[in-house]
C-alpha cells in the first residue's frame, strides 16, 4: 500500500511539473534550435538591403551539439558567413541575447538576436557599428516532400497582331534579370499553342524582350517570379506583336 501511495505521489508530481513547465515555455521567447532561412540583409558600410530567395540560405541549429550548419546556394557580401558547420554558444545578459559562433573554438562571428515573432529572428552584427542586419524566417519547408521537377519561372505566349493562336516560328524572348540573361526555349503545346520557357527554379525580377523579323520589338514591365517551399511559381505572359 505504501508503494501504491508513494507511485501515486510520483505520478501527481510528474503531472504538475509538467504544467508548470507548459505554462513556463508559453511565456518564453521562441526557441533558436531550428532551421532558419536568411530572406533580408540590409546595412553595412554602403547601405546594402538584400533580398534572398527561399533556397539561397540557411541555418540549421542543432542544440543537442550546439552546431549551426550553414547552406548557402549564392555566395554574396549580404549572404552570411561561408557554408560550413560551426559550433555556437549562446550568452545572455539581461535582454540581449549574443550568439557567438566558433571555429576551430576560436570565435568566428559574434551576433545579437532578437525574435520579431514566434517565426522570425533578426541578427546583427555585435562588433561594428555599421555591421549588417540578418533577417531571418524559420524554415517550414523542411518536413515537406517536393517533386523532382523544374519548373520555369515564365511562361511566354507570342500572338502576332491580333491572332488567337501563338507562334514560336523567327520569335526571339529573352529574359534578363540584373546581370542574367536567358534566352528563352520555345516548347511545342497543344492546340497548336506553343509557348516559350525558362528562368527554370529562378525567383527573380525579370524583363523580358520579344523580337521578330517585321514586327515591332516588345519589351515588358518589371516581372516578378516568386517559389513556394519547392518551385517557382510560373508567370504565364501573353504578348502581342504588332507589324512595323
Amino acid at each position: 500500500m505504501k508503494n501504491l501511495v508513494l507511485c501515486l505521489g510520483m505520478v501527481f508530481s510528474f503531472i504538475a511539473s509538467s504544467c508548470s513547465l507548459d505554462n513556463r515555455s508559453s511565456n518564453e521567447e521562441p526557441q533558436i534550435n531550428s532551421s532558419w532561412i536568411l530572406k533580408n540583409t540590409s546595412g553595412g558600410i554602403t547601405g546594402i538591403n538584400d533580398n534572398f530567395n527561399t533556397r539561397d540560405v540557411m541555418w540549421d541549429f542543432n542544440e543537442s551539439n550546439h552546431t549551426l550548419k550553414v547552406t548557402k546556394n549564392v555566395n554574396t557580401t549580404g549572404s552570411g558567413i561561408p557554408a560550413g558547420t560551426y559550433s555556437y554558444s549562446i550568452k545572455k545578459d539581461g535582454k540581449t541575447s549574443t550568439l557567438e559562433i566558433k571555429q576551430l573554438n576560436v570565435i568566428y562571428a559574434r551576433l545579437t538576436y532578437a525574435f520579431l515573432n514566434e517565426n522570425g529572428v533578426v541578427f546583427k552584427d555585435d562588433a561594428l557599428a555599421d555591421g549588417f542586419q540578418y533577417t531571418f524566417v524559420e524554415n517550414y519547408c523542411e518536413d515537406i516532400i517536393c517533386a523532382l521537377e523544374a519548373r520555369p519561372g515564365l511562361n511566354v505566349f507570342v500572338k502576332l497582331g491580333n491572332s488567337s493562336t501563338s507562334t514560336t516560328d523567327g520569335v526571339t524572348v529573352v529574359a534578363t534579370s540584373g546581370n542574367y540573361k536567358e534566352t528563352l526555349m520555345p516548347i511545342p503545346f497543344p492546340d497548336n499553342n506553343p509557348t516559350f520557357a525558362g528562368a527554370h527554379e529562378k525567383e527573380a525580377t525579370y524583363i523580358l524582350t520579344v523580337s521578330k523579323s517585321g514586327y515591332k520589338t516588345y519589351t515588358s514591365s518589371p516581372i516578378t517570379v516568386t517559389g513556394d517551399c519547392c518551385h517557382v511559381m510560373t508567370e504565364t505572359i501573353n504578348v502581342f506583336l504588332q507589324p512595323n
